[in-house]
């Protein structure tokens, strides 16, 4: 609760709540986007093509195939 309760009154206003979910929502947002970058980023370059990005995350956009899925499930 001390994280939460920011003005140490011994209770937890709307304000404070709402601050605190933004903060931790925030903070999964970057991690998600971290873990995701890492994933995605096979090459382990400090930049990718928007192409190698669609490639990995949606297929290959020629044959079908999902290159980020382990058993090449056919992509819609």
């Amino acid at each position: 609760m001390d994280k939460i309760d920011t003005d140490r009154d011994g209770f937890v206003s709307d304000k404070e709540m709402i601050a605190w979910i933004k903060y931790i929502q925030k903070s999964y947002v970057s991690e998600d986007a971290k873990a995701q970058w890492e994933h995605l980023n096979k090459k382990d370059k400090d930049v990718m093509t928007w192409d190698e990005y669609a490639k990995t995350t949606y297929g290959d956009h020629t044959g079908g195939k999902c290159l980020n899925c382990h058993n090449n499930h056919k992509m819609f």
